[in-house]
């Protein structure tokens, strides 16, 4: 069983470490890549001697915690990839056939160039020199691998960084550059543009959206940190701080659901106002842009800030609803005079599952299942069929003078089986009914599902409401909504 995606708010995160930060964005991590220059330039010349001498080295790093050093040595292939394969990361025993074998892992997955050396880092061992049979193994590893090797031992203590260093050149040798190697991370110049890229790729918003949560990175005084890492871990807890204020603005989490029902075959203009990377997550900036000159878009202009923060609280989302979900629904469940006239045009009655069939496809319903699987079939002449008996549905009963309400008991009705068929646990339910916290506030449906209470508000409209034509419309129905929440849970004046 799929359960509803995680609140928006849950999803936001800063990583601090680029281990975290590798299992956020994978591979885009490049994207956040900075040189520190005179690091990149060592490593340069450990590649040429390495070439020349066809031995590798072993360069003990020093820096201060959350200076860069394992970004460096896992990043050695981009800063220079005519010279470095991937870095091989080493985390068990350290002995000759250890260290073999890893490389030799690598090797078959990943073939060495001509020329290139392959960086081994080992970053389990700070605080832990390596042992006289430790170095020795070593040693002897840098001196018979068949592809030359770098192996880099990452400390956080300058002193036994350079005792290590020292045992080593020892018994090999002056080496080709300085060791330790100090490890200086990114300029501070670039430290603000790190943290602002950093919080738009791990998050499911522009940066600039961001600072409309409580934090923008360029308020911070890069001065005041000795690393990047305390920029950004600072940063991160005051981020933490602010989500959860607004997670306690509401006293139960929410998630909004606007729901648009109408003859469109398509999602129309809705990704014009939404999020691209968050199904149907609703997109302050754009909204705005869809309707500049109405009374509610020049209202909310005034405060975007306080519309961003209400978005991302309501966790609020639009949704097309297809008419061949919303009239199989309101043949089974709609009301009597709509069922009867849905059966005088031809409609067949569907069975309970024939509806939840429908409903799972839907945008709405595949998100209520946590569903990212086939898209809602659009086109053919059951689509057009169905649209022409929403119309029917809309002219001759009509979606105003509270036909709507007994529209969206329907609706509720059918979700309710849709969860059920799933296993979902429904706490509880209702159709046109205040919600306990905040009696201003009467969805058309809210659904209780334990962790947090799906309010769902219908947009009953007739023809396309999601054609380009009625983009301004579309967009300003979502602000009035967003508006009327937030003036009832006390965020904004009326």
């Amino acid at each position: 069983m799929t359960t509803i995606p995680r609140h928006v708010l849950e999803q936001l995160s800063i990583p601090t470490r680029y281990e975290k930060l590798i299992e956020r964005v994978g591979s885009d991590v490049v994207k956040l890549l900075t040189p520190p220059d005179g690091n990149i330039e060592a490593f340069r010349k450990v590649a040429v001697a390495a070439a020349q001498t066809g031995e590798g080295l072993l360069v003990p790093c020093y820096g201060e915690t959350g200076t860069g050093k394992t970004t460096l040595a896992e990043s050695l292939s981009f800063f220079l990839p005519g010279l470095f394969t991937p870095t091989a990361t080493h985390q068990g025993l350290i002995t000759y056939d250890a260290l073999s074998a890893v490389v030799d892992r690598l090797r078959r997955e990943t073939p060495p160039l001509k020329g290139q050396l392959i960086p081994l880092n080992i970053d389990h061992r700070e605080g832990a020199p390596p042992t006289d049979e430790e170095l020795a193994s070593i040693k002897r590893f840098l001196r018979t691998s068949q592809v030359p090797c770098v192996v880099l031992w990452l400390e956080t203590d300058l002193r036994r960084a350079q005792e290590v260093a020292e045992r080593y050149t020892s018994i090999t040798g002056r080496a080709i550059i300085d060791l330790p190697l100090t490890v200086t991370g990114p300029a501070r110049e670039t430290w603000h543009d790190i943290a602002g890229n950093t919080i738009e790729l791990c998050n499911p918003l522009p940066e600039k959206q961001v600072g409309e949560l409580g934090i923008e990175p360029r308020d911070y005084d890069v001065s005041r940190f000795p690393s990047i890492g305390e920029f950004m871990k600072r940063i991160a807890i005051d981020f933490s701080n602010q989500i959860i204020e607004h997670q306690s603005a509401t006293k139960k989490p929410v998630t909004l659901v606007l729901a648009y029902v109408s003859e469109s075959l398509d999602r129309g203009v809705l990704p014009s106002f939404t999020h691209g990377g968050e199904p149907g997550l609703l997109d302050s900036h754009a909204l705005l842009k869809c309707t500049p000159e109405s009374m509610i878009g020049k209202r909310w202009s005034a405060k975007r800030g306080v519309l961003t923060q209400t978005i991302f609280r309501l966790d609020a989302r639009a949704f097309w609803f297809p008419p061949a979900a919303a009239v199989s629904i309101l043949r089974r469940y709609g009301p009597q005079e709509v069922s009867a006239l849905l059966e005088r045009i031809g409609r067949s009655n569907p069975s309970p599952t024939d509806v939840s069939n429908y409903l799972s496809r839907s945008d709405l319903g595949r998100f209520l299942l946590g569903d990212t699987g086939t898209a809602y079939e659009t086109r053919g002449r059951p689509a057009e069929e169905a649209k022409a008996a929403l119309a029917k549905v809309g002219s001759e009963y009509g979606f105003g003078s509270g036909n709507d309400k007994k529209m969206n008991a329907a609706f509720l009705e059918a979700l309710l089986a849709l969860l059920e068929s799933q296993d979902h646990r429904v706490r509880a339910s209702a159709a046109e009914q205040a919600l306990d916290f905040c009696g201003g506030i009467i969805p058309d449906n809210q659904i209780d599902l334990g962790d947090r209470i799906v309010c769902i508000e219908y947009i009953w409209r007739s023809g396309e409401a999601l054609d380009t034509s009625r983009r301004s419309e579309a967009a300003q129905y979502a602000l009035q909504k967003l508006h009327n929440y937030a003036v009832n849970l006390g965020w904004t004046a009326a």
